[in-house]
């Protein structure tokens, strides 16, 4: 928390008496003032010079330029950030460019300014313009790992192309490796209307299965457990890549080996911990981060999951028990999501989906059950590439189509959002802080 306030200081220096509340309330202790000290330390130091205004005339360029986020897959074009001169741009190039996160590249080019309206939201971001290429080549390569990673994605996104149709493939590479630049408005309407965009999302969820089914498969290799976790967390770490290194899913790679490992140290595994070194550390190595929409969202549901969630197991000894308790647990978690996310949504967006508990309800399993799918399908496509093309066909495809069904139909209902008017950031503070009032009474002793 502290962590947080302190990096929003150079550009919010009215949030110092946050940081003085934080003080008052958590600090008890000299060892507690300590930590909350070095925190806000940190945090001041790396706080993140957000730009004034972006470039404002068509600038020729020329020279050594690094790459500085994973390629964005878009029809027909990619995307990515460059930095060169200590100045980010958002690069565009046709086609699909051998690029990676980490190269440096020799460009040639123009520097042009946002297109009006959307400056605001880069420059959150860092980015001062765009970037159009003349000429582009390769200096440098970035980790080879990396490389792999964009590898692994492109070959699923020329696997769902050539065996699904445009509107399936589209749905599936979003719901599977965030590539959602084929997603059609309508489709990207009905998410934001529904409450269900973050579906479309690469989360814990993937990053949970994946961990589940490869830890499975690597238990069958006689290696010792730590050279198994290490090996997990390397996939992890690739799919990550591929996936974009989204806060979300780094923040799920983190927490899984989190929890994998706790054993191997003689801790209890604890969702709070995790959770909060995860954050400290991407914000640590990306202090900008602090301003990303699905930074928040993603910190704020898990955290939500820790603070309110069941720890209890319940006893069950019927089959309806135990249906009755999955339904019931589901519509829990559903509740806490929505209420945990729906400040920072209404805050952003203006608006909130009424229907967003109801639709994740049953959107939610057929998600699960596409990534579980896909990924099996395109692991079968490479041993045996009819059976794929059969599964993709009949398994996949009719799973895509069951999901846009139900946001059709859920996107239908009238009167589905909340709206609000623009109000002051300062108000979520108040929210969250009635929100997690007396939360000691929460949290697990330990």
């Amino acid at each position: 928390m502290t962590l947080c306030v302190c990096l929003t200081l150079r550009e919010h220096p009215i949030n110092a008496l946050l940081l003085l509340l934080i003080a008052v309330l958590f600090g008890g202790s000299w060892t507690n003032l300590a930590r909350i000290g070095f925190a806000a330390f940190l945090g001041t130091s790396l706080a993140p010079d957000i730009p004034d205004r972006g470039i404002d005339h068509t600038t020729f360029i020329q020279g050594n330029a690094d790459v500085r986020s994973v390629p964005r897959v878009m029809p027909g074009y990619v995307s990515f950030d460059l930095e060169i001169d200590g100045n980010r741009l958002n690069a565009v190039m046709n086609g699909r460019p051998q690029v990676s996160l980490g190269d440096t590249l020799y460009v040639t080019g123009l520097a042009k300014p946002f297109r009006e309206g959307a400056e605001a939201t880069y420059l959150t971001k860092g980015l001062v313009g765009r970037f159009t290429p003349i000429e582009m080549r390769r200096v440098t390569s970035g980790p080879s790992w990396l490389r792999m990673a964009l590898e692994v994605r492109s070959s699923f996104l020329a696997f769902t192309a050539a065996h699904l149709r445009s509107d399936q493939a589209a749905l599936v590479d979003a719901l599977c490796f965030n590539v959602d630049g084929g997603l059609d408005d309508e489709t990207r309407q009905a998410l934001r209307n529904t409450g269900t965009i973050h579906i479309i999302s690469a989360s814990g969820m993937h990053v949970f299965v994946l961990a589940l089914v490869l830890n499975a498969a690597l238990g069958l290799l006689p290696v010792p457990r730590p050279v198994r976790l290490l090996i997990l967390g390397g996939l992890l770490l690739i799919y990550a890549a591929a996936a974009g290194l989204q806060p979300a899913i780094l923040r799920s790679v983190f927490m899984a080996m989190a929890g994998l490992t706790a054993y191997l140290l003689q801790r209890e595994s604890d969702l709070l911990s995790a959770l909060a070194v995860a954050g400290g550390l991407y914000l640590i190595a990306n202090p900008i981060g602090i301003y990303d929409m699905g930074f928040q969202l993603s910190y704020l549901t898990v955290a939500a999951f820790g603070l309110f969630g069941s720890n209890d197991e319940p006893v069950v000894r019927t089959a309806r028990e135990t249906l009755h308790n999955r339904i019931s647990e589901a519509v829990r978690t559903s509740g806490i999501a929505f209420l945990a996310t729906a400040p920072v949504i209404l805050y952003y967006f203006g608006l909130v989906a009424l229907t967003s508990i109801p639709a994740n309800l049953i959107i939610a399993p057929a998600v699960l059950l596409e990534v579980v799918a896909a990924f099996a399908v395109f692991a079968a496509d490479l041993a045996w590439a009819d059976l794929g093309a059969f599964l993709t066909a009949n398994l996949v495809g009719p799973l895509a189509d069951f999901i846009q069904w139900v946001l059709s139909g859920f996107a239908a209902f009238p009167q589905s959002t909340l709206s609000s008017g623009t109000f002051s950031a300062y108000w979520l503070v108040l929210a969250f802080a009635l929100i997690i009032w007396r939360v000691e009474d929460r949290i697990r002793p330990a």
